[in-house]
């Protein structure tokens, strides 16, 4: 059996030359001889992340929920709960996502996950028709994670949606106007969305 610290190597090597098959052979591998042990946690990590793509919910779900509790006060917790939260809200398991976000805000040393947490949330909201709940999730997302541009144009269109949802067209085209008018944000790719459904509820609305 090869050492932890080699196997490690080999993992850096493939991942640095891009060599898909070794990098998840090698994880593989980590996870097998030493599987709750702190070298685990990248390899478990590597392998949920290729089983979310892959869309196998059971096998993404066994590493991620190992990583949540084994290793539940490292940074690569709080990125398996927000990942097992993106499971459950695929599979529209609202109540189990949600809870799975909220994990993450939780913890302060995972502030950099928050806005994506909050998103999440308000996703979860949303796909149980709680629109109030989920707007008020996106606008905790703009107000208070101003540096994070990319979050902040989700949620502010997904705020809008919401708006909308609830019969508040007027409320939606104040907030998609306050994106819209924002120079760091024109970039983001949810501003020609934005635009259109601006264009649809003053057009509605005329």
């Amino acid at each position: 059996v090869a050492s932890p610290g080699i196997l490690e190597l080999i993992l850096a090597e493939a991942q640095r030359k891009q060599n898909q098959d070794l990098v998840l052979k090698t994880a593989r591998q980590i996870v097998a001889d030493f599987p709750e042990t702190d070298y685990g946690i990248e390899a478990r990590m590597i392998l949920g992340r290729d089983a979310v793509a892959r869309g196998d919910l059971d096998e993404a779900l066994l590493h991620l929920d190992i990583v949540r509790e084994v290793f539940a006060t490292s940074p690569e917790a709080g990125e398996a709960l927000l990942l097992i939260g993106d499971l459950r809200r695929r599979g529209s398991d609202w109540d189990a996502a949600d809870e799975a976000y909220n994990s993450v805000l939780g913890v302060k040393g995972w502030k950099h996950l928050w806005p994506a947490a909050l998103y999440g949330r308000g996703e979860a909201a949303r796909g149980r028709k709680k629109f109030a709940e989920a707007a008020a999730c996106y606008e905790r997302i703009y107000v208070l994670y101003s540096g994070h541009p990319a979050w902040c144009a989700k949620a502010y269109l997904a705020r809008a949606e919401c708006l909308q949802a609830l019969r508040e067209p007027a409320k939606a085209v104040e907030t998609l106007d306050e994106l819209l008018g924002l120079p760091d944000l024109q970039q983001q790719p949810e501003i020609e969305a934005a635009r259109a459904l601006r264009a649809q509820l003053k057009g509605a609305g005329s």
